[in-house]
């Protein structure tokens, strides 16, 4: 999850400091109503609109670069239009078209 950029950030505080509700401000940007209301917060916190030196958002990552490198394991993505041209007669691909959703 990317942070919303400064711009929204400050514009967000804007809105709400002239009174609009938070499902406004969301729907207005694109954004969820808890993400929102979180920019609201820092700011009535810190008076300031942008995030916090060194905070990160989103989860904090399970595992780090060094441990999966240690699972040794080589992760390809398949695409849906992969599987949606998948060819069962072929020999050498096996897929089942059930479990695309369309």
């Amino acid at each position: 999850m990317e942070a919303y950029p400064p711009l929204v950030r400050r514009r967000i505080v804007e809105l709400y400091q002239q009174g609009m509700e938070t499902w406004e401000i969301a729907r207005l940007f694109g954004t969820c109503e808890s993400g929102t209301r979180r920019v609201w917060q820092v700011y009535r916190e810190s008076g300031s609109h942008e995030l916090p030196p060194g905070a990160r958002p989103g989860r904090k990552p399970r595992f780090d670069a060094a441990t999966l490198s240690g699972f040794g394991l080589k992760l390809s993505v398949t695409t849906t239009s992969r599987w949606r041209n998948c060819d069962a007669s072929s020999a050498s691909t096996r897929c089942s078209r059930r479990t695309v959703w369309h």
